[in-house]
């Protein structure tokens, strides 16, 4: 599951690169990384790691979480449980936010705007197949 994942979100990594129009020589230098080894990193000979990320959704103006939402869709499918569960929506350990509060909390955004892309692309399947 977490070879499929890391393979997955390199695949979502490179295609941010490709959308966002930057030049790779751009790109490598924000990732800190040499020139030339952006191609190396997005295969796997390189191993990818969190500053990465985080520098990547920087350059891209994008949350980090976005990338590992979009790359690790195994895991995410076999989560049964949020970070805010456990330590509260704005991530503040002292936070008197309890498991059972946070279940009946709102949607993040995030997962909000994923349940409508998700919904949206059911709908648009169903059209074609009629």
């Amino acid at each position: 599951m977490i070879e499929d994942d890391l393979r997955s979100l390199r695949q979502v990594l490179a295609r941010a690169i490709d959308a966002s129009g930057l030049q790779r020589r751009d790109i490598e230098r924000a990732l800190e990384i040499r020139n030339g080894s952006l191609g190396n990193l997005l295969d796997g000979s390189l191993d990818l790691r969190v500053e990465h990320l985080t520098l990547l959704a920087s350059v891209l103006r994008i949350p980090p979480g976005d990338l590992l939402m979009m790359g690790c869709p195994q895991i995410r499918a076999a989560a049964t449980h949020r970070l805010s569960d456990w330590i509260g929506p704005t991530g503040n350990a002292t936070s008197t936010a309890t498991p059972a509060t946070a279940a009946v909390a709102p949607l993040p955004p995030d997962d909000l705007a994923e349940m409508i892309r998700k919904a949206i692309r059911e709908e648009l399947a169903e059209r074609k197949e009629t």
